[in-house]
């Protein structure tokens, strides 16, 4: 499965919310889909989802214009919108029968996904009854109800606790495994470092960084490394190679971040070390987070717009 969004355009009034956006989402692999707000992100997710038509551009899924009367498309949108006082198999029978199932498939799909979810008790209870990370698990319940092909959730883990993430995480591997199209949007980064294989992130309409993560964490090391010593915490290990490094060394996930340089390389720096009479315990080409990536990629923009 494919997923490609051509040169999407979309304006309100005189902002111009996307501004011909290009991305590839390859089915059993999670994208990772960043933005600050504001940034086009939500405006993506809802052409997407069918909520939106694009001023210009195209979205094609499997190599022909995406035809959502043949597709299933499943949404979690950020701004949640079911009623707090509907019983909860009732609406979700409701909402399967608004993607164009028959009310027994609806009910019938209702029923499963609640017993995925550990909820099946709380069937006929309103949904304002529910705790609020209960009432997120309908939330996403909804966007499953017709098993979609392509499944997009924003802000997925938001209420959620460790157990009750438990089960998400079982579907975003199963959706996976079945090599299903996911766009997973959060600010949540230790989530998009967990589960995304690609990640893009979009900034004032336009997209300044699409690809493999992994792949972009190792070109975005820009000659740095980590390494940690016996005996010795990455602060102190830090002041102690202050005098010898052309840059400053950071603490950085409890590591010592050195940034090598044509005239201070490796040599150099395991020389500084041993002169200390240090004990190295790791080393290692240093490899930027999620977060990391995030920050450094927006203020390089905002760096090249004001020249």
């Amino acid at each position: 499965m494919n997923l490609q969004l051509n040169e999407l355009t979309k304006r309100y009034g005189a902002k111009e919310a996307l501004k011909g956006i290009s991305l590839t989402v390859e089915g059993g692999r999670t994208l990772g889909f960043l933005g600050r707000n504001g940034a086009g992100k939500t405006t993506t997710l809802r052409i997407l989802a069918g909520v939106f038509a694009p001023d210009g551009g195209s979205v094609v899924y499997n190599g022909a214009p995406l035809d959502r009367r043949a597709t299933t498309v499943g949404y979690l949108p950020e701004e949640r919108g079911l009623y707090s006082k509907v019983g909860i198999l009732d609406q979700l029978t409701y909402i399967g029968q608004l993607k164009g199932m028959n009310r027994s498939q609806a009910k019938n799909a209702a029923r499963r996904c609640l017993q995925e979810f550990e909820l099946e008790d709380c069937a006929g209870k309103p949904l304002g009854t529910l705790s609020k990370g209960n009432q997120q698990k309908v939330q996403i319940i909804q966007s499953l109800l017709n098993d979609p092909d392509i499944l997009i959730l924003d802000e997925p883990f938001s209420g959620l606790d460790p157990v009750n993430a438990r089960a998400l995480k079982r579907v975003i591997r199963s959706y996976e495994s079945q090599g299903k199209i996911l766009i997973f949007s959060s600010h949540e980064m230790s989530y998009v470092e967990e589960f995304c294989t690609d990640i893009a992130i979009i900034r004032e309409g336009s997209i300044l960084l699409s690809g493999e993560l992994q792949r972009i964490r190792r070109s975005q090391s820009n000659g740095r490394v980590y390494l940690t010593v016996s005996g010795m915490d990455p602060k102190a290990l830090c002041s102690a190679l202050q005098d010898v490094c052309p840059r400053p060394p950071l603490v950085v996930d409890e590591k010592a971040v050195v940034q090598l340089t044509e005239s201070f390389g490796q040599n150099a720096l395991f020389s500084a070390i041993a002169a200390r009479n240090l004990q190295v315990e790791s080393y290692g080409v240093y490899e930027p987070s999620v977060e990391s990536i995030f920050v450094e990629t927006n203020r390089a923009a905002e760096e090249a717009e004001a020249g």
